[in-house]
């Protein structure tokens, strides 16, 4: 698995955006407390892209993987001698 470095600038800069742009929306321009603001930011923009936050904030769920995307992160974590992960969806109930 190789990291592409325009996708991942992209994806950085996406979320930059939606981060300032939810700060200004929700704070204004001189937000009182910028640490707070740009938490809730980050927050809002890591639940848009469908990242599901615990109530302490410091658990969460990944979006569901996509059967590539299963297959992949199975294939790499065989190569570098890891277990299977499991879905948390799948696994609840058990």
């Amino acid at each position: 698995m190789s990291l592409n470095i325009d996708s991942a600038g992209e994806a950085n800069r996406k979320m930059n955006e939606f981060v300032n742009a939810y700060t200004l929306e929700h704070f204004g321009e001189h937000p009182e407390d910028e640490v707070q603001a740009r938490s809730d930011a980050l927050n809002a923009y890591y639940e848009s892209e469908g990242y599901s936050f615990g109530p302490d904030e410091d658990s969460f769920i990944l979006p569901k993987l996509t059967d590539e995307e299963q297959e992949a992160e199975s294939a790499y974590r065989r190569s570098i001698g890891l277990s299977e992960i499991v879905n948390p969806s799948e696994d609840e109930g058990r």
